[in-house]
């Protein structure tokens, strides 16, 4: 799941108000579980094929659709959600995001300076597993379990 890399493309200081750009490149099968946070996210696929889950409160389920190049998804503040890349090869889309200091903050503290053509790192040790999700929660970033029915 943490096969991916982060590109922070507009931070918020240079965005009023509050607002960010991340670009995202996935590897085959990695992408965040389902998690809520404050900001709104409207995803836009450049490559690769995507499918988003959120959570449909009204009706307790969850909610999948895939997408590639050009699909578009939007997901209100505190929406549980999550993307995955269900395809071959590594894909890239964009998110951006309101209130986007928290997330960018967070993203920031595990910035490792690379270039895209940098091999990826390997996966995390438990430690750092579980340093990563300390922070996310101290960020804002909450994960989020499917009530059982």
């Amino acid at each position: 799941a943490f096969q991916q890399i982060f590109n922070i493309r507009l931070p918020p200081q240079n965005s009023p108000p509050d607002s960010g750009v991340i670009e995202c490149v996935a590897q085959p099968g990695t992408g965040p579980e389902l998690h809520t946070h404050v900001s709104e996210e409207t995803f836009y696929v450049l490559e690769g094929s995507v499918q988003f889950s959120y959570w449909d409160e009204a009706n307790q389920k969850v909610v999948t659709f895939t997408g590639g190049p050009g699909a578009v998804a939007h997901i209100d503040s505190g929406v549980p959600h999550g993307y995955k890349n269900v395809g071959e090869a590594p894909s890239r889309l964009v998110a951006a995001l309101t209130d986007a200091s928290n997330i960018v903050s967070f993203f920031m503290k595990f910035a490792v300076e690379g270039k895209e053509t940098d091999p990826l790192p390997d996966p995390p040790t438990d430690e750092q597993l579980s340093e990563f999700l300390t922070q996310a929660e101290a960020h804002g970033i909450h994960p989020f379990t499917v009530p059982e029915t």
